[in-house]
């Protein structure tokens, strides 16, 4: 095995790091290797070393081919006739390969060797895909050259299910021309021209495969409900899904100066559904969507898979497996509060939600001092979102009117079920822009405690401006400064998950997503302008 290693530009610190995909060398005569053309995966898939590689053969008449090349693909694509009216799989795929020695001239030959020589064709190496003649070889006689053959999609053998391994077979016939030639002497056929094959691949193009990633509370209703019905769009578009939800909050006390424990717990669960979900269905790449705070749980996993590589298996070369490292290609957040929440400072400070939520349930979410805005602006600002990932930042604001309150359509399905309550959020987003400490303390008496346990006072710092927000993360926060582009919607936190809920005063963000997915910045869409 030769592990080829490819140099990627650091994401996060001015250094370089290095992925490795592992596959077995190239090994063959030709000038052309295949991994200066592709490096092995899931949809570039080679035969280097089977039994009828780089052997130089005339035609074998006991055989109806002479040469026979298993291309074995395990990559589960999801529903293919979805992802073809989606634009979502190549409409075409190529067949390669470098041969030997076609002759693209007749020539005389005393093939039975009677005296007299026969008119032969120039040689003529038919190629047949699962049983269907493609064509012939071209070349140049004692020259290597490389050949291609494209073939509609439908024509391909893939998995129907994760898990099988669809078999594609390239056969060749060597001078089919000269196969039934009738010769001097009366007898049929002559074994003239010889020809090698190095090696064959197949190449075809697909979207990468779906995480939907949940935010605070861990619960996958937001991605699977009748309101939501995420996974409704996935299903629609063809493309295999897995949700990446988790328990109520981070198993440790997040509330740790200077540390942000629950993005790590819980970045690490996404790392760890990834590779799961990598293994079933042999691909090493994902798309990312993720709602609230599981937008910064993806950043971690997004910084971690770069510094600390895993590779995963992606595909069968020949009999051995094939391994690229774990990778994403865009990242989808709806409301991710990317600089953090006043609600988060303020339910710390004791200034919110003491109406409403008591100190134990309060201990309870510990993920929230996380989202506090000073510690998630600095995660952020440390989890910078590599250039190369497509990065659609969503964000929403609830005040469909304009009137500078929450009313009951506008708060319907929110997270915040209470309208009171929301609208106590949204003023406090909308007018405070940050919380400072007063040089002096207050005495808390719950529970009843000896002695008792002094607090800081703290005291809200006014907006420079009226900050626009869905109830619980600000626009600003939402649609964070490295996102590759950002859109804002009519919504709140839940609603902006959504397909458009309540008519036309809402902004449907799965529409937006599809847009961008299938014509827009996403990129998913394959064989057209957009990649």
């Amino acid at each position: 095995m030769l592990k080829v290693t490819a140099l990627l530009t650091a994401i996060f610190l001015p250094v370089y790091v290095y992925a490795t995909a592992d596959f077995p060398s190239h090994f063959g005569n030709s000038p052309y290797s295949f991994d200066k053309t592709n490096t092995p995966s899931s949809t570039f898939i080679v035969s280097d070393q089977g039994q009828d590689n780089d052997v130089y053969l005339k035609r074998d008449d006991t055989k109806t081919f002479d040469y026979q090349f298993s291309l074995k693909i395990d990559r589960y694509v999801g529903d293919v006739a979805r992802l073809k009216s989606n634009k979502l799989i190549s409409e075409k795929f190529t067949i390669s390969m470098p041969v030997f020695d076609v002759d693209n001239e007749s020539a005389f030959e005393d093939c039975d060797y009677d005296g007299e020589p026969e008119h032969l064709t120039h040689e003529i190496d038919e190629v047949y895909f699962n049983g269907e003649k493609i064509g012939i070889l071209s070349g140049a006689n004692e020259l290597w050259a490389k050949n291609s053959f494209e073939l509609d999609i439908s024509k391909l053998n893939l998995p129907t299910y994760p898990g099988e391994v669809a078999e594609n077979l390239i056969q060749i016939r060597i001078d089919a021309g000269n196969e039934f030639v009738e010769l001097s002497s009366g007898t049929i056929g002559c074994k003239k021209w010889a020809v090698e094959i190095d090696y064959v691949t197949l190449e075809y193009e697909v979207v990468d495969p779906v995480l939907l990633i949940v935010g605070l509370g861990g619960s996958p209703d937001v991605m699977t409900s009748d309101q939501s019905n995420y996974i409704g769009l996935m299903d629609k578009l063809g493309i295999p899904y897995q949700i990446v939800s988790h328990d109520f909050s981070a198993e440790i006390d997040s509330c740790i100066s200077g540390e942000t424990p629950s993005f790590i717990e819980h970045g690490r669960n996404v790392r760890s559904v990834a590779v799961e979900f990598a293994d079933t269905l042999k691909t090493n790449k994902f798309n990312l969507i993720a709602h609230s705070k599981g937008g910064l749980d993806s950043r971690w996993f997004i910084k971690n898979i770069n510094a600390e590589p895993l590779s995963v298996s992606v595909g069968l070369m020949d009999n051995s497996v094939v391994k690229n490292v774990l990778a994403v290609n865009s990242l989808v957040t709806h409301s991710t509060p990317h600089y953090g929440t006043v609600v988060a400072d303020a339910i710390d400070y004791n200034d919110i939600f003491h109406e409403f939520i008591t100190i134990p349930v309060k201990a309870i979410l510990t993920d929230i001092c996380d989202l506090k805005t000073d510690i998630a602006t600095e995660f952020t600002r440390r989890h910078d979102i590599p250039k190369e990932i497509k990065f659609l930042a969503i964000g929403a604001n609830i005040d469909a009117d304009k009137d500078g309150k929450v009313d009951n359509v506008e708060n319907l399905h929110n997270q915040l079920p209470s309208r009171i309550l929301a609208t106590k959020t949204f003023l406090k987003i909308r007018d405070v822009k940050e919380y400072v400490v007063e040089e002096k303390y207050a005495a808390l008496y719950w529970p009843q405690q000896s002695p008792p346990l002094t607090i800081p006072v703290f005291t809200p710092v006014a907006n420079d401006e009226p900050q626009l927000n869905d109830s619980l993360v600000s626009l600003k926060s939402a649609m964070t400064g490295d996102a590759t582009k950002t859109v804002a919607t009519i919504g709140n936190h839940n609603t902006v998950l959504r397909a458009n809920p309540n008519g036309d005063i809402w902004t449907g963000a799965q529409e937006i997503v599809r847009e961008e997915a299938l014509t827009g910045m996403l990129k998913w869409s394959v064989g057209n302008e957009n990649n």
